[in-house]
């Protein structure tokens, strides 16, 4: 309303991030909507970083995954070693 009154809108602000109305999920629930506004961005690049520090088993289980992910594919996958091995980065 204070923007309204003011002939204004957050596009005027270019420092307040806009999302993308084609990315905005129909969700009213508002855990949901925040749980899923994540910066895709800076994800991408974090994802792009991590796989150039795979080892080659690593590198392996990840194509894997993602090609099972990538053509639909039902699977199931488990992960499984010592402590220190690098289950979670996977």
């Amino acid at each position: 309303m204070l923007l309204q009154e003011n002939e204004q809108s957050l596009t005027d602000f270019k420092s307040i991030p806009i999302q993308n109305a084609a990315d905005m999920p129909t969700f009213t629930n508002k855990l949901i909507v925040d749980e899923l506004n994540y910066n895709k961005d800076e994800l991408e690049k974090t994802h792009a970083d991590m796989l150039l520090m795979l080892i080659d088993e690593q590198r392996y289980v990840h194509e894997k995954i993602m090609e099972s992910v990538g053509s639909n594919d039902d699977g199931f996958f488990f992960l499984y070693g010592y402590s220190g091995i690098g289950k979670t980065f996977i």
